[in-house]
């Protein structure tokens, strides 16, 4: 058996473990479902090494059964975010890669038929920290595939536009991680290096065995050209599965934080988005907006009363979420979080603010 050693945002406080925790000598450490009681014990693990089993025939870590897996979204997640972390930083060989990433996908569809709030909550709120990269083609693959269905997309070409954002950034992974945390802004080489990466994965996907034309197009083109040339023309070339991809990956771009600026709220975002896009002659910005909403499950948001909350799900209208205050008028955290209606006037959402602003306690069950 094979170890591959465990990230911090891999393990989940106050949720069970989806598989044995072993050692660097290969001995068992903690069973699958040992529920991780606080912060200090994590960091524990963590720091004396932590690892998981790895079968190199099949190319997956091990996993308790899929159907049960399936059934929580935290334990889904949490084997999505391992899958992809070895998957996509290094591939392997064609066979075990193209399998493991129909696992990865079969998973994301799942999660947006059965745990659509849960999900997004997970992605958009409890992001992950070591692999910034990884975690940003799986928000963009979840939301893909949620936009592609609303687009009324045959199931076919669904999976291939979950594959292409699964594999968008392929080729430039471990560079986009450290241009996650570089201080300063992109240079023109730098920008320039990135407008190549999607040339580059196709390549690299072709190299493993995909022969989906939809899906290396998408990769290829999903970066416009930054020309001057109107989009319209990037768009008839590039095809719809591409201009998908680019929405959606200029949309966590603006919700997420880099080092040289800070992360916009998402009602914002979605703005920006929505009127530098076309407005409603922009199918793909509009279809998305529309599927996460101004104040989508994860957002932190400002009630009328002064209170931080984060969104737990989507309300029946787009104005009404539901929410968990964490924290009060004066600044400081609330002894427990409080759930509000934000149909009462005192709990009304005035507006998103950035991500990581306001967080729900680890430990926190969502019913």
């Amino acid at each position: 058996m094979k170890l591959l050693r465990l990230c911090l945002d891999q393990i989940g406080v106050g949720r069970p473990l989806p598989w044995n925790v072993y050692n660097d000598a290969g001995q068992l450490v903690l069973r699958q479902g040992y529920v991780v009681r606080d912060e200090a014990q994590r960091e524990a693990l963590i720091m004396r090494g932590a690892y998981i089993g790895h079968d190199p025939d099949a190319g997956t870590p091990e996993t308790q059964d899929l159907d049960t897996l399936r059934q929580d979204a935290s334990l889904l997640w949490q084997d999505v975010r391992t899958r992809a972390e070895t998957l996509l930083l290094a591939p392997g060989e064609a066979e075990p890669f193209r399998h493991a990433l129909q696992v990865v996908s079969g998973h994301i569809e799942f999660a947006v038929v059965h745990h659509l709030d849960e999900s997004l909550f997970e992605l958009l709120h409890r992001e992950g920290r070591n692999t910034p990269a990884v975690s940003h083609v799986i928000q963009a693959a979840f939301l893909v595939n949620m936009v592609a269905i609303r687009l009324g997309w045959p199931s076919t070409m669904v999976r291939s536009a979950v594959h292409a954002a699964l594999t968008m950034n392929l080729a430039s992974l471990r560079r986009q991680n450290t241009l996650h945390h570089q201080a300063m802004p992109l240079s023109a080489a730098e920008r320039a290096e990135v407008a190549e990466h999607g040339e580059q994965g196709r390549q690299l996907l072709e190299m493993l065995g995909v022969e989906d034309r939809e899906w290396l197009q998408a990769v290829a083109y999903h970066h416009p050209p930054e020309d001057g040339r109107p989009l319209s023309a990037w768009r008839q070339r590039a095809g719809d599965m591409a201009c998908l991809l680019h929405h959606v990956d200029l949309y966590l771009a603006k919700v997420s934080r880099r080092a040289y600026r800070p992360a916009l709220p998402p009602d914002v975002a979605a703005r920006q988005l929505f009127q530098r896009g076309g407005g409603a002659a922009n199918p793909f910005a509009s279809a998305l907006i529309k599927e996460v909403g101004l104040f989508p499950p994860g957002a932190g948001v400002r009630l009328a009363n002064g209170e931080l909350a984060v969104v737990l799900r989507r309300g029946e209208m787009a104005h009404l979420p539901e929410v968990c205050s964490v924290q009060g008028p004066n600044g400081a955290t609330l002894a427990q979080p409080v759930r509000r209606r934000t149909s009462e006037p005192a709990f009304k959402v005035v507006s998103a603010v950035p991500r990581g602003v306001v967080t729900l306690p680890a430990e926190a069950v969502l019913h």
